[in-house]
């Protein structure tokens, strides 16, 4: 697995051209990665919070996804790398929940800037209320 953070420059641009905001201009958190593991897959990430490891990008490789599968749920997904992933594998609609707000808003623009919108659904909520 190859990560590549993209300059300012570069994510502005792929900003503007899928109607993003840039997390460059809009606050500290968030740049956007692309992993040369998973062509054209891009995840949006905060240097100083949560990143995604290794773990992340074995964990849905090792689940045993039947074609009758039709509803996955991440809890705590985090900037949405194993939903990311999963979407990959299955057909199957996949719900991340993520406590975080800032977190939950990465996820989001990850799943955005994957047009996955219609596959997969980022909750902001804490899961014991």
């Amino acid at each position: 697995m190859i990560i590549n953070e993209i300059s300012k420059d570069q994510f502005d641009e792929f900003a503007r051209k899928h109607m993003l905001r840039s997390f460059y201009q809009t606050s500290a958190y968030g740049t956007l990665m692309k992993d040369e593991g998973y062509k054209d897959m891009y995840i949006v990430q905060d240097p100083t919070m949560f990143k995604f490891s290794l773990d992340s990008v074995l964990l849905p490789n090792f689940v045993t996804l039947k074609p009758t599968t039709k509803e996955i749920l991440d809890i705590g997904t985090g900037n949405a790398p194993i939903p990311l992933i999963l979407s990959k594998l299955t057909n199957a609609n996949i719900t991340g929940v993520e406590i975080q707000k800032e977190v939950y808003e990465m996820a989001e623009e990850s799943v955005k800037i994957n047009n996955l919108e219609n596959r997969i659904k980022i909750v902001n909520a804490d899961i014991n209320e």
